[in-house]
């Protein structure tokens, strides 16, 4: 038996699943840990001290990194837009790798276990699984092998993930032949595990009085669209939806004050604006309205960072598939995702959450740690029952607001 030692700090291991996938002895396992974040584990009686889980755990050395070109994308086809969570960037290039008879890899959930995992698709009929936004961290499995057994085989891959994930690919992958290759991290704001979505469904069926049998984080709906499309929908026991709204969602209530994310995510490397994938895709939220039609607002607008010199050959490719619009990256980043600037903040609270979580329950939790925000809501709501959705907008413009 060897010495105990860590692969990485714990406060720094985002679960990326790459020292399981290069062990050759086979003796780490990812396995969940309190707060349902997964964590690798090791078998020390079977280890023989290689050093080459140390070595390929992206968080103990650098990962390349590259400038992005600023882009404002949608799909040409309205279909998949109302299909996708955004502007569809996701699935023109799927489209691409697929019709070079390759393999496309993103996350699919089970909703009934609340296990969101990595999974291969070879057929387009079955990309409406990879679409949508999880918002709870997946299991890679030992796709880093698959994607690795691929390329060997000479065929493109497109892999999508968070880019810490990604890390550990391009660590497991190593010196292979990646010419093939296409990435493409999802712009994240962190990730919270399947032990919060449960606390969560829990108190939502006490709620409801019904049980959930499936979740959406990201819908698109009639009269409201991809601009108010942050909003939880909930299939229940009797084939109806409950559908919440961003601000009063008790989930997004959480998330958005960063109260519940893994550790790794308020140290996260992989912030700002040099990327390590080829592509990266977010919403563009905070597009001017003047710059686009009320229609493209409802339909769905991504924003798309290119990082590399393949990636950007390609976009060239997709232009008759993609309306492609190059923007001013300067202007951009100070009014869009924190995450193209430096990580979440940590609150205070993270320290205390999981524990009230189990003594109180969901609800009650967020209502002790954040009452402010419950308040906010309440105020928000009785201004719109007096003056309108209207009326609401143009007071918080001119409040600065």
């Amino acid at each position: 038996m060897v010495d105990r030692f860590e692969i990485c700090s714990k406060k720094h291991c985002t679960g990326c699943g790459a020292c399981v996938q290069v062990c050759a002895k086979g003796c780490i396992s990812m396995e969940i840990d309190s707060e349902g974040f997964l964590y690798p584990i090791i078998d020390y009686s079977q280890c023989v001290s290689c050093n080459k889980c140390l070595k390929t755990c992206p968080q103990n050395s650098s990962v390349a990194k590259f400038d992005s070109t600023f882009y404002m994308v949608w799909h040409k086809s309205r279909e998949i837009l109302l299909k996708s969570s955004s502007g569809g960037v996701f699935t023109a290039f799927a489209e691409y790798v697929l019709a070079k008879k390759g393999v496309v890899y993103g996350v699919a959930h089970h909703p009934q276990a609340v296990y969101a995992f990595h999974v291969a698709v070879e057929n387009a009929n079955e990309l409406d699984k990879l679409r949508k936004s999880k918002y709870y961290q997946s299991d890679t499995l030992l796709v880093f092998q698959e994607v690795r057994d691929h390329l060997r085989n000479g065929r493109w891959v497109l892999f999508t993930g968070t880019a810490c994930q990604i890390a550990g690919l391009l660590n497991v992958l190593g010196n292979a032949d990646k010419s093939k290759l296409l990435t493409m991290d999802v712009l994240c704001h962190g990730v919270t595990s399947s032990k919060v979505i449960k606390y969560y469904l829990t108190d939502m069926e006490r709620i409801i009085g019904k049980k959930v049998t499936d979740f959406d984080f990201r819908i698109k709906i009639p009269k409201c669209g991809w601009t108010k499309s942050t909003k939880m929908r909930l299939h229940l026991s009797d084939n109806q939806c409950y559908v919440s709204d961003y601000d009063s969602d008790l989930f997004f209530s959480g998330f958005n004050e960063n109260l519940f994310l893994r550790e790794s995510c308020y140290n996260c490397f992989y912030c700002g604006r040099q990327r390590i994938s080829d592509f990266t895709a977010a919403d563009f939220w905070g597009i001017d309205s003047q710059s686009v039609t009320k229609e493209q607002l409802y339909n769905g607008i991504s924003l798309l960072l290119v990082n590399s010199e393949k990636g950007n050959a390609i976009v060239q490719k997709l232009g008759q598939v993609m309306h492609i619009k190059p923007v001013d990256a300067d202007t951009l980043i100070p009014r869009t995702s924190l995450a193209l600037r430096h990580p979440c903040k940590r609150p205070q609270q993270r320290d205390i959450i999981f524990q009230n979580f189990a003594q109180y329950g969901y609800e009650a939790t967020l209502k002790k740690l954040i009452p402010r925000h419950f308040a906010q809501v309440r105020q928000k709501k009785l201004f719109q029952f007096f003056i309108g959705e209207r009326g609401y907008t143009w007071l918080k413009s001119v409040m600065g607001r």
